[in-house]
């Protein structure tokens, strides 16, 4: 490519990369604006000033009613505005007919997935929408049926909970585990949804787990903390109370190792099947300290030994080699001359005998 081609061809492109530029600058700009204006609408306006708003949010929400989870701030706001207007009891049954088409749609391409409408079942129960329970079940049934996996969930934590703080809690809490990871799992292609999780069954088994399992917690939690820990409720620990459970988790955790593996992986089981649960303070900074290392494991002994040792043979080969300075010559040695190249390029003459050579005759 010739150079005022390439320089052509390069001006060109930081023509089209700032026209993008700006063109995503304005619309974010336009987005921010028009998010300013929802959120500062006001019905008691006047004529003049809350028309154009309105008509923005109507804008917006027919755009984006297809596919709201794009930006579901931005369709919420506008929603606000129209359900504060004088005209949303005629544009209500509308916007709801738009939300529940683009449900419809969705359910009918194949989508099983249910948290993918989360967006949109939320803004049809913020449209006051008449059809609320009947996708709200159906919804849910995307996720298929798992009253088998919620009885066996709550057979679990039935279990758990009458070996708490006794031999063999451990396997009760792996199986508890088990259950609830597989009434949680994708079952024939369906997942688990945030409405079919509300539904009575499942509801009732994942309550009963959870509680089954934070009592676990706090029965492994007593020897750190006394027998009511239960007791302190929202209290902030201090202090005093924080070295006293670092001392006994030091004690504790050296004459009852299994103690401390049986605690995490209570809250691990805890962590991954109920998040959003979190346990009092000082419940959550006694498990901290008891699943604390307070020495140095052997693994990891094992590690910094390794790399201690290949950092030193490292070392010691690089200063062998720095005193031992540059290599003797052999003097036995045998070395070659140094030959000139053969010339190739020879001078060669070529004669030839003229086909008309004269010859003497007679």
């Amino acid at each position: 490519m010739k150079p005022r081609s390439a320089a052509l061809l390069g001006q060109a492109a930081i023509v089209v990369a700032l026209g993008l530029t700006m063109l995503s600058a304005a619309r974010d700009q336009a987005r921010s604006n028009a998010l300013t204006s929802f959120r500062h609408y006001r019905p008691d306006w006047e004529e003049s000033w809350r028309t154009p708003v309105e008509q923005l949010a109507a804008v917006t929400l027919a755009r984006q009613l297809p596919h709201p989870e794009q930006d579901p701030e931005l369709v919420e706001a506008a929603l606000s505005v129209m359900r504060r207007s004088l005209s949303w009891y005629m544009k209500a049954p509308r916007l709801a007919q738009m939300l529940r088409e683009g449900i419809e749609l969705r359910i009918a391409h194949g989508e099983v997935n249910g948290d993918a409408l989360h967006t949109a079942f939320d803004m049809l129960e913020f449209a006051e929408s008449d059809e609320v329970d009947t996708y709200r079940g159906r919804i849910a049934s995307l996720a298929g049926d798992r009253n088998a996996a919620a009885a066996a969930l709550a057979e679990a934590a039935s279990k758990l909970q009458s070996l708490l703080g006794m031999p063999g809690d451990d396997q009760a809490v792996a199986r508890l585990g088990l259950a609830w990871r597989d009434l949680l799992a994708v079952h024939q292609g369906r997942t688990m949804n945030w409405l079919a999780r509300q539904l009575p069954v499942i509801a009732a088994a994942e309550r009963e787990a959870t509680e089954a399992m934070v009592a676990q917690v706090r029965a492994l939690l007593e020897p750190y903390l006394g027998k009511a820990p239960g007791g302190y409720g929202e209290t902030l620990p201090d202090e005093a109370m924080l070295a006293v459970l670092e001392r006994q988790s030091v004690d504790i955790n050296r004459t009852q190792p299994r103690r401390q593996e049986s605690l995490r992986q209570a809250r691990l089981v805890l962590a991954e099947c109920a998040p959003h649960y979190h346990f009092e303070p000082v419940i959550d900074a006694a498990c901290t300290i008891a699943l604390r290392y307070h020495a140095i494991p052997s693994g990891g002994l094992l590690i910094v030994l390794s790399v201690c040792t290949a950092l030193i043979v490292g070392l010691w080969y690089a200063i062998t080699r720095l005193f031992r300075g540059p290599m003797p010559v052999d003097v036995n040695a045998e070395t070659m001359e140094n030959v000139e190249p053969i010339d190739l390029d020879t001078d060669a003459e070529t004669k030839s005998r003229s086909s008309g050579s004269i010859t003497d005759i007679g």
